[in-house]
């Protein structure tokens, strides 16, 4: 059976490169620490680093599930899915605020890191959770987990070489990278991924971090305020249990302007896009995907087995409050 790392490995040597014009450097690996450096097979010219580009864009997040299914983004945007509450989600912020604190020198990190544990629990829950634990997931062993990541982040010191110019600052109120650094002579791009386990989708991570819409949107977003363009996105990912470990992937960013007039039109369609245009199969810039590598679409139940009115969607999710945004699309 392939070690993850094997697993990882393997994954860079199969792709596509008509799809990924990159090749796998070099694998390294300290006790838990996997860094997988990817570089362009030929040397060529930065990106152009000149001028700004004013269009409107929306945050990555909600252009990532665009690009995944129109509907879903449309879906997304106005309800959630029912079940049973995890705190994935909460420690994955809790460890964000306390690796941003630590960034920034300030000593009280850990502390930061357990407030937002239990503010992001408490508002996911509606309960005041010190008060009202849920037994599966003792608040204790919730913030042991936040304690285990930041020391692994800390001891495995994934931006090492580098010098942080930009912790979790927003660019435009659309986008909050985790990090930008200075990188030598040049800049990159730094996003901070927890997982609560090890899973067959680590290899994944590798291609996923290659042709990464966020970082790229970042990249851009730094070079319309900078006029320097960053040249590498690197993927931090810390993996919570059954031991935590810290693994670190490199790829070359690529042209920004060959993104960004990819990018324009389908920005500029989401901001024109209103409930009666949402037959998936119907719309430019993406294909629609009812299953992905992890399973059904959460929305699944409610795009086909519905006709997509709040009555409707409201059995099967629940409402999310309005959202104040300029692109924001109308409700149908």
């Amino acid at each position: 059976m392939l070690s993850p790392m094997d697993a990882v490995q393997d994954a860079a040597n199969d792709l596509d490169a008509a799809h990924c014009p990159c090749r796998l450097l070099k694998t390294e690996r300290a006790d838990s620490v996997a860094s997988i450096t990817v570089v362009p097979p030929v040397a060529g010219a930065p990106p152009s680093t000149g001028g700004r580009n004013p269009a409107p864009h929306c945050s990555p997040s909600q252009t990532i599930d665009y690009l995944t299914c129109p509907r879903l983004w449309w879906l997304k945007r106005r309800w959630s899915r029912r079940g049973a509450w995890t705190p994935h989600l909460a420690l994955g912020t809790a460890i964000h605020r306390g690796w941003a604190a630590m960034l920034r020198g300030e000593p009280n990190a850990t502390t930061i890191a357990q407030t937002t544990l239990l503010a992001e629990i408490t508002e996911q829950t509606g309960v005041d959770y010190e008060v009202a634990q849920d037994t599966n997931w003792p608040l204790d062993d919730l913030e042991r987990l936040v304690d285990r990541g930041l020391d692994a982040l800390e001891r495995h010191t994934p931006l090492a070489g580098m010098q942080p110019l930009l912790i979790e600052t927003p660019l435009t109120p659309h986008m909050i990278p985790d990090v930008i650094c200075q990188d030598g002579d040049s800049v990159t791009v730094v996003d901070l991924k927890t997982t609560y386990k090890t899973s067959t989708y680590l290899a994944d991570t590798l291609a996923d971090t290659q042709h990464d819409w966020q970082m790229r949107q970042y990249a851009w977003g730094w070079r319309a305020l900078t006029d320097v363009a960053p040249t590498t996105m690197q993927r931090v990912l810390l993996v919570l249990t059954p031991k935590p470990a810290v693994h670190v992937f490199r790829a070359p960013i690529g042209d920004l302007d060959r993104w960004y007039a990819q990018a324009a039109p389908i920005w500029t369609h989401m901001a024109a896009l209103t409930g009666a245009t949402l037959d998936a199969w119907q719309l430019p810039g993406a294909t629609p995907q009812c299953r992905t590598k992890y399973g059904r679409c959460d929305f699944y139940d409610g795009c086909w087995g519905t006709d997509l009115s709040d009555k409707q969607l409201g059995v099967l999710y629940n409402q999310r409050p309005p959202r104040l945004e300029t692109n924001d699309a109308p409700r149908p």
